[in-house]
């Protein structure tokens, strides 16, 4: 069923599973079948999906990549609705809203993406449909590293941080790279983007970054994942995920 927001369209509906594997300690990559989400999808969306269950709120997932009339997600089991996720197996359906949200802009330039955990996800599809730039990825701890080293074959120079192994954050070396770069992609922490936001204000460079809220329903109507900006409360779901960086408000993170 495809219905319509602010934002476009989407569908409610079930779409069949084609594989899912461990990407990293307790972390999965799944691929979906579903040509019209496929086709619709653009970096920064995301797909809210029913666990099952008895599970009784949607959860919400960015957009790995798409390829055909495939898109795959990436998530962490953290609790029951995930942890049922990720008993699903090939040929399985899963029960989906997609594609969700307003995604990344176009920009003209050189990129620089700072990605914080499973903020790797929508900056990895993006990169996949941008220039060639440079991608800082970093985790807390070595087990919890996502392979991404398929984006060097686009160009990319990507760089992979662990604090547990090399006591550093992405936000101590993006400014090796800010000169040789036009605009900064991020998502991940929300003190992560903070400080990856003052750094980039500072340093007069375009930034944007999707944010990530605990969502209800997932097209606006709920009003439970407002993120405060110097306008007033934005959805995340529907005036984002992806908001301008001089545009938040980080008084309270």
């Amino acid at each position: 069923m495809k219905l319509k927001t602010e934002n476009g369209g989407f569908f409610v509906t079930s779409a069949e599973i084609l594989s899912i594997k461990p990407a990293a300690e307790k972390i999965f990559l799944m691929e979906i079948k579903h040509e019209k989400i496929s086709s619709l999808a653009r970096p920064g969306q995301f797909v809210h999906i029913y666990c099952g269950g008895g599970t009784s709120i949607r959860r919400p997932f960015s957009i790995f990549s798409k390829t055909g009339d495939c898109i795959e997600i990436i998530f962490r089991v953290v609790g029951r609705g995930t942890e049922i996720l990720s008993r699903k197996r090939k040929g399985d359906s899963v029960d989906l809203i997609a594609p969700l949200g307003n995604g990344f802009p176009v920009v003209c330039g050189r990129p620089l993406f700072v990605a914080g955990g499973l903020g790797v996800a929508p900056l990895h599809f993006l990169s996949l449909a941008t220039a060639a730039g440079v991608f800082i990825y970093g985790t807390k701890r070595k087990n919890e590293i996502i392979p991404i080293e398929s984006l060097k074959a686009s160009g990319h120079k990507v760089v992979i941080l662990c604090e547990e192994t090399e006591g550093k954050k992405v936000t101590d070396i993006m400014e090796e790279y800010l000169n040789d770069c036009d605009v900064v992609f991020s998502a991940g922490p929300a003190k992560m983007m903070k400080k990856i936001a003052e750094i980039c204000l500072k340093k007069k460079k375009k930034c944007f970054l999707s944010m990530e809220e605990r969502m209800g329903c997932g097209i606006g109507l709920c009003r439970s994942c407002v993120v405060k900006t110097k306008t007033g409360y934005k959805r995340v779901c529907v005036d984002g995920p992806v908001f301008p960086a001089e545009t938040v408000d980080w008084k309270d993170v």
